[in-house]
C-alpha cells in the first residue's frame, strides 16, 4: 500500500493487475526482461529499474527482484518477489544493501569506468575467504581464475559498451586461499551515485562443476585401464576426421590386441588378466605423447589416435617394446600385434579401422609382437 496506493484487496481482487501500473515508456523492456528471462527458465533474476505510476498519479522509481517457483519437473509454476521504492539515493542505497545482504548468493557492484568493485556482501566475501578491505577498490579481474581472464575481459565489454547486453556467464574465481571456486555469473548496468556500475550476482556452483566433471569422468573412462572408452573414443575418431577432411591434417590409427590373452587368463585367472590390460595400458600411455588419444576398444583391443602423424610406425614399434618388456606372474613376456594406417582421401572411421583391422589380423598371421601398417 505504501509503494503504489493499492490495498491487497485491490490487488487479489483482480481489480488491479501489477503490470497496470508501470510507466507506459517503460512497459515494453520490462515485459521483455520477463520474456527473456522466463524463456531460459531462470531461478531469479533483477530488473534494471523501472517506473511504476501510484494510485494517486505520482511516478516512482522502484527495483524489482523476481524468483521463479517451480514444480517438481522444473517447470516455471508461478513467481515471488521483492519491489521497492529508490526513487530517493537514501532510500534506494539503503534497501540495495538490504537486499544484496539478505541475498543467499555472491553480489558485487563494481565501479568498471574505474575498474573498482564498490560493494560486496557477505556471501561474496565469505565464499572467497576475503575481509571487505581486501575486496573493495580491487578490480574485479584479481579475483578471477588465470585461465579465464581474457574471456572475463571480454565478458564485461560485451556487457558495458556499445549495445550492452545482461552479463550472463560461468567463471572461475580464486579464493584468498588459492583455490578455484565457480561461479555463475548474472548482471546489468545500474546507476549508483549518479554513475554507471555493473551489478553482479555470483551464484555458486562448484559443487554442481565437480558432479559434472565426475559424471563426465565415469561416462568416458574405462574403469579397468583408466582410459578412454569406446563411445569417448569414437568421438575423439569424429574430431580427428573432421579436422583431416576440412583443413588436411594427417593422422593416424592404430589396434592393438594383446596376443595369447585368453592363455593368461585360464592359467593365471581373471585377476591377472585384468593386471595384464592395466600394465598394457600403463605402457601405451607412457609410450604415447601428449596429444596422441588412447583408447580401450574393447576386451585385450586398444585403439590408438595420433594426430599430425603420417607414418605411425616409430610409434607403434616404441609402445610394442614396452610391452614386450611385461611380465605377469613370471608369465611372458607379454606381446602385441599392431595393426596401423593413416587417413586418405575420402575415408571414413570405419574404412580406416577396416584396415587397421586387416593389417593387425596379418600381423598375427606373421608371428604376432610385430607392427604392420595398411
Amino acid at each position: 500500500y505504501d509503494l503504489t496506493g493499492y490495498t491487497v484487496e485491490e490487488f487479489l481482487s483482480g481489480k488491479i493487475n501489477y503490470a497496470s501500473l508501470i510507466h507506459p515508456e517503460d512497459l515494453e523492456r520490462v515485459s521483455q526482461e520477463v520474456a527473456t528471462y522466463t524463456n531460459a527458465n531462470k531461478d531469479f533474476w533483477t530488473h534494471q529499474p523501472y517506473r511504476i505510476i501510484t494510485k494517486d498519479g505520482k511516478i516512482k522509481w522502484v527495483l524489482d527482484h523476481t524468483v521463479s517457483v517451480k514444480d517438481n519437473e522444473d517447470n516455471i509454476d508461478g513467481y515471488y518477489g521483492y519491489v521497492m521504492d529508490v526513487s530517493e539515493f537514501h532510500e534506494k542505497e539503503e534497501l540495495f544493501r538490504l537486499l544484496a545482504e539478505n541475498n543467499p548468493n555472491g553480489v558485487i557492484l563494481y565501479d568498471f569506468q574505474e575498474d573498482k568493485i564498490v560493494y560486496a556482501n557477505r556471501v561474496f566475501l565469505r565464499t572467497l575467504k576475503y575481509q571487505e578491505e581486501e575486496a573493495i577498490g580491487k578490480s574485479v579481474l584479481a579475483f578471477v581464475y588465470p585461465k579465464d581472464l581474457e574471456r572475463a575481459k571480454r565478458i564485461i565489454e560485451r556487457g558495458t559498451v556499445g549495445n550492452r547486453k545482461p552479463l550472463e556467464a560461468i567463471l572461475g574465481l580464486m579464493t584468498k586461499t588459492g583455490k578455484v571456486r565457480w561461479f555463475k555469473l548474472m548482471g546489468h548496468v545500474v546507476i549508483y551515485r549518479n554513475k554507471e556500475h555493473l551489478l553482479v550476482t555470483l551464484v555458486d556452483i562448484t559443487m554442481e562443476k565437480k558432479r559434472e566433471k565426475r559424471l563426465f569422468y565415469l561416462a568416458t573412462t574405462d574403469r579397468l585401464t583408466k582410459l578412454l572408452n569406446r563411445h569417448a573414443g569414437i568421438k575423439m575418431c569424429e574430431n580427428l576426421l573432421y579436422q583431416a577432411q576440412r583443413y588436411g591434417i594427417p593422422f593416424s590409427l592404430l589396434i592393438l590386441d594383446v596376443d595369447d590373452f585368453k592363455k593368461i587368463n585360464d592359467e593365471l585367472g581373471h585377476l591377472a588378466g585384468d593386471l595384464a590390460l592395466r600394465k598394457v595400458a600403463k605402457a601405451i600411455k607412457k609410450g604415447i605423447r601428449k596429444s596422441d588419444v588412447a583408447i580401450r576398444w574393447g576386451g585385450e583391443e586398444f585403439l590408438l589416435l595420433l594426430p599430425h602423424t603420417a607414418d605411425p610406425l616409430p610409434i607403434g614399434e616404441k609402445i610394442r617394446k614396452l610391452i614386450n618388456a611385461i611380465i605377469i606372474d613370471g608369465h611372458g613376456p607379454l606381446s602385441v600385434s599392431v595393426g596401423a594406417t593413416t587417413y586418405r582421401e575420402g575415408d571414413t572411421i570405419d574404412t580406416m579401422i577396416q584396415r587397421a583391422d586387416s593389417a593387425l589380423y596379418s600381423a598375427k598371421r606373421n608371428g604376432k609382437n610385430r607392427v604392420e601398417v595398411a
